[in-house]
């Protein structure tokens, strides 16, 4: 994962400002744990895309922080941490295909709502979720920039 994220800020030059740059540690520590989910897609022997599932339980790496403390609707929550491709596969479905293939995991978990943040210039990703089902319910002012937070309600 660090290799591709490494390959995707060096390649696009909006991901400094699109996207939060992830260390090693955090991802192992994913990886590691059965809170979260990860799916990603390996084109001879190399990751292209990946997608991270992260539940922020109730830390303030849990999205719906922003609207409640409630905790058990805190818990109800789970994030996109990253959903991101390599610039030749941009555009094939691959990102399309993980965030409905974590979908999948969220209901599993018996999670009620996805959240997600996403840089306000991003429109490839604001299209993505919003084909998806996707609905902008706020806009905020995080450490690393503006981000729109994208909800799908999974209980409708």
């Amino acid at each position: 994962i660090m290799a591709l994220q490494e390959i995707i800020f060096s390649s696009d030059p909006n991901c400094e400002e699109w996207l939060r740059l992830n260390n090693r540690k955090t991802f192992q520590e994913i990886l590691e744990s059965d809170d979260h989910s990860a799916v990603g897609h390996y084109i001879d022997d190399d990751l292209v895309s990946v997608g991270i599932l992260y539940d922020g339980k109730l830390t303030h790496e849990n999205i719906g922080s922003y609207f409640t403390t409630d905790e058990d609707e805190l818990l109800s929550f789970i994030n996109f941490k990253i959903v991101f491709a390599s610039t030749l596969f941009r555009g094939s479905g691959l990102a399309r295909e993980i965030v409905q293939s974590l979908r999948n995991s969220a209901e599993e978990k018996g999670k009620n709502k996805i959240l997600c943040t996403i840089h306000t210039n991003n429109a490839p990703s604001k299209s993505l979720f919003q084909s998806l089902g996707y609905e902008k319910i706020a806009q905020v002012e995080t450490s690393y920039g503006p981000r729109e937070i994208w909800n799908l309600n999974l209980q409708e």
